[in-house]
């Protein structure tokens, strides 16, 4: 599994590199000004000095919080911004250089057609460099200006999100149940322990029956392990603080993550269920956790089948499922799960203003149920945007989430 995570990572960073090299090689291309010697020893200055970026993503530097803002402000927020950039122009210039592939070899197997189109092939490389340069400078400016928005403004903002959920079966004597629920936490170079400690002092201030994590506790590796652990146990739940993994917690030491988080009374719930403990003798509440779905099949090589794990329940006990992964839902539908609690999209971390109930976000291109509630027959879902990042850092129409649930018996919402 070490190697795999190994080869995933390695993978992107070669990605991204490659991406850089086909925009310069593109950009170079299209604007004359760059064959200036002067200036393009200052791009290539530039591009040097955002790439030290690889130093702070893959190594933990152990840095105080004004030195460790001061980096993110004028080094990784700058980096990330550029491959944004980067990551758009590579499809521009890669399907311009396909167009261009497909002329040449057209131009070749019928070279009559060159002859006789009437066309004016010397004009064609400065038509396609004035095309080209027209197009990137349409794509830098407000792609560019938008970044900038949401990593230095959109990424601070957090809303305390408030839901009120009826259903006919929730236990009458929970009636008025606070969940507060916590996701995609993401601790890495973009979230240190002492950035998460104001949102963890938000949520104790809630006075939560119930905490959920659905997964991501860190980005990767291990190097956060400790931070992320050590403001966790900060937390205070009535009834119990419950944890599910996420896709990015498979590339650390997920053992150890999970022993760590035991060890400080948060129950890590993998696969299985647990009834809540309320002083009744019976609280008629049921925590089901199961592992993210994609990388089990990917690092486990299994599937999880949900009707297996909630065997044992009984068929007039209230079902919570905490998943990760929201496409889950099908299963737990048909498996009368009464409220499933998921994170994973971030919501695309860019929502744009419309359709205006539920503005399109990004993660929409991928999940059919990108964020917010969601019902289903007597089920609901509902999908929180996360804290962290992951990615370019910046969020935009997407504020960080915590969702304070109130769960009721026979009410309308």
């Amino acid at each position: 599994m070490e190697l795999q995570r190994i080869l995933i990572i390695a993978g992107f960073a070669l990605f991204f590199i490659g991406a850089q090299a086909v925009t310069i090689f593109g950009c170079y291309q299209s604007f004359r000004s760059l064959r200036n010697k002067n200036i393009l020893k200052i791009v290539l200055g530039w591009v040097i000095f955002l790439n030290l970026a690889y130093l702070f993503l893959f190594f933990r530097v152990p840095l105080a919080p004004p030195f460790k803002m001061l980096i993110n402000y004028l080094l990784i927020y700058p980096f990330f911004i550029y491959m944004l950039l980067c990551l758009i122009l590579f499809v521009v210039f890669g399907i311009n250089s396909m167009v261009i592939a497909g002329k040449t070899l057209w131009c070749r197997v019928w070279p009559v057609i060159r002859l006789t189109n009437g066309l004016n092939t010397k004009t064609i490389p400065e038509q396609r460099r004035t095309f080209l340069k027209i197009l990137t400078s349409a794509v830098l400016f407000p792609v560019g200006g938008c970044s900038v928005y949401g990593s230095y403004v959109g990424r601070t903002i957090c809303t305390i999100d408030e839901q009120c959920l009826a259903f006919a079966q929730f236990p009458e004597h929970l009636n008025g149940l606070r969940i507060i629920q916590i996701s995609d936490i993401h601790a890495g170079v973009f979230m240190e322990g002492w950035e998460l400690q104001p949102y963890l002092n938000t949520v104790n201030a809630l006075h939560p029956d119930i905490i959920v994590i659905t997964g991501d506790l860190i980005t990767w590796g291990s190097n956060y392990t400790d931070a992320v652990v050590a403001e966790l146990s900060r937390l205070q739940a009535r009834y119990g603080i419950f944890v599910v993994t996420g896709n990015h917690d498979f590339y650390g030491n997920l053992d150890d993550l999970c022993a760590r988080l035991e060890a400080i009374n948060i129950t890590v719930l993998r696969n299985r269920w647990v009834q809540i403990t309320t002083g009744q003798q019976s609280s008629g509440l049921y925590m089901i956790g199961i592992d993210d779905l994609w990388a089990t099949r990917y690092f486990k090589k299994k599937t999880i089948v949900l009707e297996e794990i909630l065997s044992g329940i009984p068929c007039d006990g209230f079902k919570i499922l905490l998943s990760h992964n929201p496409t889950i839902f099908e299963q737990a539908i048909a498996h009368n799960v009464h409220l499933t609690l998921s994170g994973h999209t971030h919501a695309g971390q860019v929502i744009l203003p419309f359709p205006p109930h539920h503005g399109y976000s990004f993660a929409r291109l991928i999940y059919k149920k990108d964020y917010g509630l969601y019902r289903n027959k007597d089920s609901m879902l509902y999908i929180n945007r996360g804290l962290g990042v992951i990615g370019p850092p910046l969020r935009i129409n997407c504020p960080r989430e915590i969702t304070h649930i109130t769960l009721q018996r026979g009410c309308k919402i």
